[in-house]
């Protein structure tokens, strides 16, 4: 394998995982790039392939909902094409792909004594900043996707102001009439 550069797409396993994806684009292609790093016992060791390919499938991601920061893995066309796939996602699934890519993501590059890739990238200072900087762009970029999907699945609260067409509300009051409360609705009142 050779390795030329801290960003996901400059290194031969990961061009090579893309290019295959591209060919057959799936939710499963996709999740396979982060099975090999999910299914580690703690004290597995992860080759660079398998490194790699988490770190480029986590960098699909991130393009696929959108966020392809400053050096995109994929060209307009393929982002388009790839449009259709995350819209097929169930809410779940979404969440869940985010994750998964996120999990992968800290495992290769964080545990510098299991993780091979991150072994060769921090051979080097110069090239470990960059790494760094890399693997901090795409793991905030993960979490603004996950941040802005879950701000779509859950409803805000309006305030009582926007309820009432923005007017004021006045708060329920309770009337006493011949042994009977009565309570009143909500009014608007004036602001």
């Amino acid at each position: 394998m050779s390795v030329w550069g801290p960003l996901p797409h400059e290194n031969d396993d990961a061009a090579g995982w893309l290019a295959e994806f591209l060919d057959e684009p799936t939710v499963v292609g996709l999740n396979d790039a982060f099975d090999e790093v999910s299914g580690l016992d703690r004290e597995d060791y992860l080759e660079i392939t398998e490194g790699a390919v988490a770190v480029m499938g986590a960098a699909v991601v991130a393009e696929l909902y959108g966020k392809p920061g400053p050096h995109p893995v994929l060209g307009d066309a393929e982002r388009a094409a790839l449009g259709s796939l995350a819209r097929k996602l169930m809410t779940g699934a979404h969440f869940s792909l985010i994750a998964r890519a996120n999990q992968a993501l800290g495992i290769v590059a964080q545990d510098i004594d299991r993780s091979e890739l991150a072994q060769l990238m921090h051979e080097d200072p110069k090239l470990a900043q960059s790494w760094a900087k890399a693997v901090d762009s795409l793991t905030k970029r993960l979490h603004d996707i996950a941040v802005e999907l879950d701000a779509r699945r859950t409803p805000k609260k309006q305030p009582l102001s926007a309820r009432a067409g923005g007017q004021t509300q006045r708060p329920l009051s309770v009337r006493h009439h011949n042994d009977h409360r009565t309570v009143s609705a909500v009014r608007p009142g004036r602001p």
